[in-house]
């Protein structure tokens, strides 16, 4: 069973109006930020594996994971968006748990094969939890040896966030943003040991959503963006908007 990244887009198309919001599942081209995570996922957890989606949203992850034969338990504070879709369509492969603490897991020790937090991390402060509990809650849920994937974290240095400030003040900017440094002190205080890093989104990709369909939904183009984006990764380093790592339960 293969779902590809641009099948899922084209998908979610379909089944959602074009007034629900889809942030950066909005087309082709936006939705490739996400590969650098789907990649680590592919390589170092193939399916069948149960997953948690950790702070689901509207589901979006979590349909490219069933639809590429994975397990997956999903929880968030609303039951949006695909989420009902899948527990109608999947509900052999897919469940869904409200949450109802901003740290606390409705889910047993050693549940999960692996976990992932998609742009997820970086506001639990705003919700009343902290980084470290929430890790920690993290590290309970996964069998020992389970890999925490992360995508999204907020760089210290971001070029996105600071042009924004600075220019944009009305335009969303994150109120939290991490040094690798400061990852690697909440993986090792948690319990977890970073097994891969890599830094993503040196060319913001959501605003490209608003492109002609022609080109946001082009395969080529979201390519030729891919590479384009890891090329200047490696030349601004840190000043990227993003990092993503793999840690693994110790």
């Amino acid at each position: 069973m293969t779902l590809t990244l641009d099948q899922c887009v084209l998908e979610i198309e379909g089944l959602l109006p074009a007034s629900e919001p889809k942030s950066g599942w909005g087309s082709i081209i936006s939705a490739h930020q996400y590969r650098p995570l789907l990649d680590f996922v592919r390589d170092v957890a193939p399916a069948p594996a149960r997953i948690l989606d950790w702070g689901c949203g509207r589901g979006f992850l979590a349909y490219w994971l069933v639809g590429n034969g994975y397990d997956v338990a999903a929880t968030d504070f609303w039951e949006i968006g695909l989420v009902p879709i899948l527990l109608r369509r999947d509900p052999e492969r897919f469940s869904f748990d409200l949450a109802a603490d901003p740290v606390a897991l409705p889910y047993g020790d050693g549940e999960f094969d692996h976990v992932i937090s998609a742009g997820v991390l970086e506001h639990v402060r705003e919700g009343g939890g902290t980084e470290l509990g929430s890790l920690a809650e993290i590290h309970r849920v996964l069998r020992p040896g389970g890999r925490l994937f992360v995508t999204h974290l907020p760089s210290q240095r971001a070029w996105p966030d600071e042009f924004a400030r600075r220019f944009m003040p009305r335009a969303h900017t994150h109120q939290y943003r991490y040094s690798l440094g400061d990852v690697r002190t909440m993986l090792t205080q948690s319990g977890f040991e970073l097994d891969r890093v890599t830094r993503t989104g040196a060319i913001p990709r959501n605003p490209l959503s608003r492109l002609p369909r022609w080109i946001s939904d082009s395969p080529s183009v979201a390519r030729a963006l891919d590479a384009t984006d890891r090329a200047a990764c490696e030349l601004v380093g840190d000043r990227a908007q993003n990092i993503a790592f793999i840690a693994r339960r110790v």
